[in-house]
């Protein structure tokens, strides 16, 4: 009596079929991740949002509405606030960050503050040192932007900062980041709808990814059962947000650690 054919697993019969190929694309991948580890970039990254505060108007019927800050005429003013954020795996020391202000206008003061620390950012000792002995054109133009310069930035920490600027027109202020530290690069982060601090759109297209490649899987190498399908596809249904958040959050690990 002939012996029965043992059962194979579909999966690593398959795999098998094609294993030099895989282990030569796993090779070539393996030096790529390796010599991008070896010259690794680390990141800052930064979210910035504006809040109108007061708007000067005049109107012929309404009549006329004047702002001032500490007895000065301006037009229209705004607070911004810029979320810088050391999105690295390193402590960094002497970081310094510049804020611009584009279009006509100008900025009126500048504070800021580390989480999880009590003092304020200082700013840049040579940015100071530049308004003593300046005249009115130079200081027109350091009330165009500031530098701040933060002492110690720990991995992962985030800096604050809260600009009040005006614009003479009625269009929306305009504030740029600028970093030049050693071995970082400034990556610019749009501020919007979030699901656990990824953006919506990011988080909601990469979980419809992983969901249906999961639910592919399931369905093709699986054994099928009338009530588990269904609550595996509604439970990945449900919770394909923040799945996908959580992977592109991994997915952001590995980039910090390989650069």
């Amino acid at each position: 009596m002939a012996e029965p054919t043992p059962a194979t697993n579909p999966i690593l019969n398959y795999l098998s079929k094609w294993s030099p190929i895989l282990l030569l694309l796993l090779g070539g991948l393996l030096t790529q991740l390796w010599n991008r580890f070896r010259a690794r970039t680390r990141r800052f990254t930064w979210k910035v949002w504006h809040t109108p505060i007061a708007i000067a108007a005049n109107d012929p019927q309404l009549g006329t509405v004047t702002v001032q800050h500490n007895g000065v005429p301006v037009n229209h003013v705004h607070m911004t606030t810029v979320e810088f954020t050391n999105d690295s795996n390193e402590d960094q020391k002497d970081v310094v960050l510049t804020l611009s202000f584009q279009g006509v206008g100008h900025i009126i003061n500048s504070t800021g503050y580390i989480q999880g620390t009590l003092g304020p950012v200082p700013f840049d000792p040579d940015y100071v040192a530049r308004y003593t002995g300046a005249n009115a054109a130079l200081v027109n133009v350091l009330n165009t932007y500031v530098v701040h310069k933060i002492p110690v930035f720990n991995r992962r920490q985030k800096a604050t900062f809260t600009l009040l600027v005006v614009r003479d027109d009625a269009s929306s202020p305009v504030v740029l980041a600028s970093c030049n530290h050693p071995g970082f690069k400034l990556e610019f982060l749009p501020s919007g709808l979030e699901i656990d601090g990824v953006p919506l759109n990011l988080a909601v297209g990469s979980g419809v990814l992983l969901t249906a490649a999961v639910l592919i899987f399931a369905l093709r190498y699986q054994r099928h059962h009338p009530y588990l399908d269904p609550l595996l596809g509604w439970l990945l249904g449900l919770f394909s947000g923040r799945l996908g958040a959580a992977a592109v959050k991994a997915w952001k690990a590995v980039e910090r650690i390989l650069g």
